[in-house]
């Protein structure tokens, strides 16, 4: 009986033991299982934020991209306005101008010829270019080259020859004729240009 005894005890505690390593196994896989769930959990809550990131930059990207548009939006408006306001004020002083009795065509065919005569392309004929370019022709006894050279600088400008051809032409008149040759006012010399007249009281 006593070795009977003694074996049911020996079985109970390897049963116990076997119990013991059946839980222990169990918390562990528990365990286990409960680490793994927390990485997953970490893991997609970096994943999240890191897409709430993006999501972030690519709006204030946007947000850049939309301020950048409307600013070039608005440049290019204040531009366009300013070009025609500037053209405005160019017709505005053209219907300024006063009428003049001279042929732009005249003045056009002037420039064609003084152009032909400028054989270096420099914008002024010299008065040996004038002399040469004359040699043969009808004008030749009609102008005199020196005295084209109205400022005394060697050279004959399409604004020299516009006033020796049009000598009493008022300075008003004058700057017509300027402008249909592609020419600026301030551009020309004093000694090209004729006084106002003096009032009379």
């Amino acid at each position: 009986k006593m070795g009977a005894d003694a074996d049911a005890l020996r079985e109970r505690a390897i049963e116990r033991k076997i119990a013991l390593r059946r839980a222990e196994a169990e918390r562990l896989k528990a365990a286990k299982a409960a680490l793994a769930a927390e990485r997953k959990f970490i893991a997609d809550q970096e994943e999240g934020m890191r897409a709430r990131r993006l999501a972030a930059e690519m709006e204030e990207g946007e947000k850049r991209r939309a301020l950048e548009a409307k600013r070039e939006s608005a440049i290019a408006k204040k531009m366009a306005a300013r070009k025609a306001r500037a053209m405005a004020v160019r017709e505005r002083k053209m219907l300024e101008r006063p009428s003049t009795p001279y042929s732009q065509e005249a003045v056009r065919l002037l420039q064609a010829v003084h152009a032909r005569f400028d054989t270096d392309r420099s914008g002024a004929v010299s008065v040996q270019e004038m002399k040469e370019g004359l040699r043969g022709s009808a004008l030749l006894g009609l102008l005199d080259a020196a005295e084209l050279d109205k400022d005394g600088d060697g050279t004959i400008t399409l604004a020299e020859l516009l006033r020796v051809l049009h000598p009493a032409a008022p300075e008003p008149e004058f700057e017509v004729l300027l402008s249909w040759a592609g020419l600026r006012p301030e551009d020309v010399p004093e000694s090209l240009r004729v006084p106002a007249p003096r009032p009379v009281f």
